[in-house]
């Protein structure tokens, strides 16, 4: 095989993997961002701020699922 075909299918394969990763990341962020809740709310609850930390997850999580 010749250079140039190996780094057409190098670059056909290079667009797939960055379109997967692209489409991974976007659940990822999403994942983070549920993660961030959860610290937070950990945070308030075990400093006495927030006595109703899961009830507040769950209506988080939610209103995200909704959208």
């Amino acid at each position: 095989m010749d250079k140039q075909t190996q780094r057409e299918n190098l670059l056909r394969e290079e667009g797939k993997l960055l379109k997967v990763i692209e489409e991974y990341q976007q659940e990822i962020d999403g994942f983070t961002s549920d993660l961030n809740h959860v610290r937070r709310l950990l945070t308030e609850l075990d400093g006495g701020v927030n006595d109703n930390a899961w009830k507040e997850y769950t209506k988080i999580i939610q209103a995200e699922s909704d959208d």
